[in-house]
């Protein structure tokens, strides 16, 4: 398959983004060598397919305009963005966020008068959006999907205080939905330890 960031541009990506994780380590306490791990896990992993579920998603959502509600068919979401994050993905680690206190819609730039549901065609659209297109909100969202792993796979927030097992979990836990140690953890881990 073709890849579309070789290592090269990986780090120059994760350059230009540095500002920003530093960010969300200040604001959510999410480390930045975490959050490198997961860029350093995804980016060199985006390849053409990649694209095409994404202009799948588009075109979805364009129908879904033009004709006034969403087809019965098509694709509504496709993991996106540097840190290949999917609409559903973010909505449940935004509102465990909004839930934990850690968080509220407003101060992520979402204007909504409910709370976020992934059965909802216009937030999963609307989230799905500002993924693709908002690399700011993308790292936001990686950043909140850690948390939510984190507590999920330890029963705590503790970035501090994780075990190598723990970590591995918590990095499983951001790629897929199991509770054992993936290959995926055991690399991303790695990407983390070197990142320290």
């Amino acid at each position: 398959m073709i890849r579309l960031y070789g290592r090269r541009k990986t780090e120059q990506i994760l350059a230009d983004c540095r500002d920003q994780i530093e960010g969300l380590e200040a604001r959510f306490g999410v480390p930045s060598a975490a959050m490198l791990a997961i860029l350093r896990q995804e980016l060199p992993q985006i390849d053409l397919m990649d694209l095409l579920a994404d202009q799948a998603v588009l075109l979805h959502w364009s129908m879904a305009r033009l004709l006034g509600h969403p087809p019965r068919r098509g694709k509504q979401d496709s993991s996106t963005g540097y840190a290949q994050v999917f609409a559903a993905t973010a909505i449940n680690s935004i509102n465990f966020a909004a839930d934990a206190g850690i968080t509220d819609y407003k101060s992520l730039g979402l204007l909504t008068d409910h709370r976020l549901s992934r059965e909802n065609p216009a937030d999963l659209r609307m989230i799905w959006l500002m993924l693709h297109r908002d690399r700011n909100f993308n790292l936001l969202c990686a950043a909140l999907t850690l948390l939510s792993a984190a507590r999920e796979m330890t029963g705590r927030i503790d970035f501090a205080g994780y075990t190598s097992e723990e970590w591995q979990l918590i990095f499983t836990r951001y790629n897929a939905n199991t509770h054992q140690i993936t290959p995926y953890g055991r690399e991303a881990y790695r990407h983390y330890t070197q990142a320290l």
